[in-house]
């Protein structure tokens, strides 16, 4: 019997191993645009990203001789097809694999969503079941979430504004060093355990050190406060 292709199947809900001898693989490279819903102008179709490849693959076995005899942790083929319909729900991406001792130009190794598109039990023989899949190669791409509301029959969309370079982020809260204050009597001023001086002392060391002394502190002296202070 020829050696079967293995593919390997890598979800967080389990991994699979698969082996199979199927004639070829489609490789779908020209996918449609993406469908978009622009407000106030219905549907839109715009390829807004490379459109990753899709791969379909025929004629494929669950087939209970192949599974015990060139797997390592041998299912039967309603477990395997139970899995991948599990996996195809949780819309998760795996990592699939493909080992051949032949020479094969497709991708061997990738991230990807797998959809379980058909699948039919044979004469009722849950030995041996046919199923097709599509592997959509998976790419993540950073999305943009923006704040709709619908107010009077108007729709109001509000995008996130972005932080403006030329403006700094708000400065810490300060403590301006008194006459008779010392770390520990600042830091019970804020609700802390005397042991949180440390916390001030290490925020602020460059400018106790600035006077050349670490033992003291000064009237006038504005030390930042720790965040988890405040």
């Amino acid at each position: 019997m020829e050696r079967p292709v293995i593919l390997h199947i890598e979800s967080p809900l389990g991994n699979l191993e698969i082996p199979e001898l199927f004639s070829r693989i489609d490789v779908i490279q020209d996918a449609p645009p993406i469908e978009h819903h622009i407000v106030e102008k219905g549907l839109v179709y715009a390829p807004s990203y490379a459109v990753p490849p899709m791969y379909s693959i025929a004629d494929l076995q669950f087939w209970s001789e192949w599974i015990d005899l060139y797997t390592t942790d041998p299912k039967s083929p309603r477990e395997y097809l139970d899995k991948l319909q599990e996996i195809r729900e949780s819309r998760k991406p795996v990592r699939f694999i493909i080992e051949s001792d032949e020479y094969t130009t497709y991708p061997v190794n990738f991230p990807a969503l797998i959809n379980l598109r058909q699948y039919s039990i044979v004469n009722g023989e849950e030995h041996d079941i046919h199923y097709a899949l599509d592997i959509f190669k998976f790419e993540e791409h950073a999305m943009k979430e923006l704040d709709v509301e619908i107010s009077g029959g108007e729709v109001v969309v509000r995008e996130p504004e972005s932080p403006r370079i030329d403006e700094r982020p708000p400065h810490p809260r300060t403590h301006v060093v008194v006459s008779g204050d010392n770390l520990t009597r600042i830091a019970r001023q804020f609700g802390q355990p005397d042991a949180a001086w440390r916390e001030l002392y290490t925020l602020n060391k460059e400018i106790i050190h600035a006077r050349g002394n670490q033992n003291l502190i000064f009237p006038g002296q504005e030390f930042i406060v720790p965040e988890n202070w405040l």
